[in-house]
């Protein structure tokens, strides 16, 4: 297995711009080989979510390491594993962010579908709720207007 980073364009290719994102970049501690990141840039559809994936992989090997004491010397790896946490909680913000396959759901509340209603710019749909309704005797889209309106 091989372990390559080119520095110099890091924008070159996924597996750069992938070590990049997660910090792997340094020769003297590897992480992750490079047929290893290979295999997530073809699992998922972005770099992103590929780096995000990486990371987690990365985190998984932090887990299982422990923390030593040697004399004074003490290496904490709890401390290595919780802001590596915190980096790929950044790294999926990040992800998520320059997704180019977000999928929107609009009109989940009332005031978001009466600002997109308001929106001159934005397209609306050719049908509405009604839209074939004949009202009469007060009664429009099958509800009274008024209690009062039925009397008539």
């Amino acid at each position: 297995m091989t372990w390559t980073y080119d520095s110099s364009d890091p924008g070159a290719s996924d597996k750069d711009q992938i070590r990049l994102m997660v910090g792997d970049t340094d020769t003297s501690d590897q992480l992750m080989q490079d047929e290893e990141i290979t295999y997530f840039v073809t699992t998922y559809t972005t770099v992103g979510s590929a780096a995000v994936a990486v990371a987690r992989a990365i985190l998984s090997v932090f887990a299982r390491q422990v923390t030593k004491a040697v004399g004074d010397l003490r290496i904490n790896a709890s401390d290595r594993y919780k802001a590596y946490a915190e980096h790929i909680a950044n790294l999926e913000e990040l992800a998520l962010a320059s997704d180019p396959y977000q999928i929107y759901v609009g009109g989940q509340s009332f005031d978001e579908i009466n600002s997109d209603l308001r929106d001159i710019d934005l397209p609306q749909g050719r049908f509405a709720v009604g839209m074939h309704d004949y009202p009469r005797r007060g009664v429009d889209h099958g509800h009274p207007r008024k209690l009062s309106d039925l009397d008539q």
